[in-house]
């Protein structure tokens, strides 16, 4: 029992010497750093995409052993993208950390908004979206009564420059956020512009909030529901 104990040790040890080679320690620590705070990594950031495309079983052997978390490697619609999750059966040594964060109901909101978008433009190369776009969804889409509910407190046909603004800040947020966990790219970093790119990994929050994605009418209904009360 002792040599097989002592045999799993060194084994330890080998899977983990790869953090000695020179390639994993120029960019270890971004990459590290990054896939903790919940980003997903795509091919457009090349050096951490080929770090964990060469190591990717050290990596995953790293982040188990360390932080009891699965290191997730998917494909959607011809693009590769890794990210960390935690075990179905557990929740990992981090879960109850600041790195655990769930989305507001209003972020959610607006990512089922982007979601239907990213699939209204599946055939698109770049799926492009400006502030403009974001609007008409809220005024003209199937949800529109709700959406205006939940943003504004109440459905009308029309809303003041200022009422907008403020939803804007709301919405800008909420794509930085989402900038930050890989799911979208800014084109436009401009504070008081919205312009960015949906991403394929955005397919990671129709699979985190699958039930409110697949059940939007009753979540927006609860969510209106409880805004009105507040």
């Amino acid at each position: 029992m002792e040599d097989q104990g002592l045999q799993e040790q060194q084994q330890e040890i080998v899977n983990f010497s790869f953090l000695a080679d020179e390639k994993v320690q120029q960019h270890f620590a971004d990459v590290n750093i990054e896939l903790l705070r919940g980003r997903h990594i795509m091919q457009d950031e090349f050096y951490a995409f080929q770090l964990l495309s060469n190591y990717e079983k050290e990596f995953s052997m790293y982040y188990d052993n360390l932080y009891g978390m699965v290191l997730n490697k998917e494909v959607k619609d011809n693009q590769t993208y890794f990210y960390l999750s935690f075990p179905d059966a557990a929740k990992g040594k981090l879960y109850h950390s600041d790195r655990h964060k769930e989305l507001t109901e209003v972020q959610t909101i607006i990512g089922v908004i982007l979601m239907n978008m990213y699939y209204e433009r599946y055939f698109e190369h770049q799926k492009e979206i400006r502030w403009e776009e974001l609007k008409k969804e809220i005024m003209e889409g199937e949800f529109a009564s709700d959406y205006q509910r939940v943003f504004f407190g109440e459905s009308r046909g029309a809303f003041t420059d200022i009422e907008w603004e403020e939803l804007k800040k709301r919405f800008r947020r909420t794509v930085r956020d989402f900038e930050k966990l890989g799911w979208v790219r800014l084109i436009s970093t401009d504070e008081h512009e919205i312009h960015f790119v949906l991403k394929e990994s955005i397919h990671r929050f129709a699979k985190l909030y699958e039930n409110e994605v697949q059940n939007f009418d009753q979540f927006i209904e609860k969510v209106t529901n409880h805004h009105n009360n507040n």
